[in-house]
């Protein structure tokens, strides 16, 4: 049996894994595939929290950006009547 030494190595033929420090024979009865697989399933869960977490980002990015659009309407929105009383009083007093 010839042990596998360097990380993340899967030896088919030696009937031996290794994943960093562990090395565990691949006999599915010696439990070897629920550990892959529950490394696997860690995995996944890490992803999905980064997926989520990148989603809620691009999300707040988006609200703030609208938030902001609004903002600068609503001054714009104000700036032409006082345009246009400021055009009225230079008539008047000018």
């Amino acid at each position: 049996m010839t042990l596998a030494t360097s990380e993340n190595v899967h030896i088919g033929t030696a009937g031996l894994r290794s994943h960093g420090d562990i090395c565990a024979p691949s006999d599915p009865a010696m439990g070897a595939l629920e550990l892959s697989s529950e490394r696997r399933l860690k995995a996944i869960k890490a992803l999905n929290r980064e997926v989520r977490r990148i989603k809620l980002r691009l999300y707040l990015d988006y609200f703030r950006l609208r938030l902001t659009k609004l903002g600068f309407q609503f001054m714009a929105s104000l700036a032409e009547p006082v345009s246009n009383l400021n055009r009225a009083l230079k008539k008047c007093f000018g």
